[in-house]
């Protein structure tokens, strides 16, 4: 990155309220490593194609169901 753009972000950084800082950082941490992650995932995808095809698929009576079957 050319040193008249860091001079620029710097600049706009100062006026950033503290209550914010820790988003912004968040963000600059996105940007310098998103080419790094893949999103979706290979398991993610996978999930989402056997769904589509209606495997894998747990049903549950309901919500309390759910909750109970996930804490055991």
């Amino acid at each position: 990155m050319k040193t008249a753009m860091k001079n620029k972000i710097i600049s706009e950084i100062h006026d950033v309220p503290d209550s914010k800082a820790a988003t912004l950082l968040n963000y600059i941490r996105f940007l310098k490593y998103e080419d790094e992650f893949k999103t979706p995932n290979a398991v993610t995808e996978k999930t989402f194609k056997n769904t589509d095809k209606g495997k894998d698929i747990k049903t549950h009576k309901s919500l309390d169901d759910y909750f109970k079957q996930m804490e055991s």
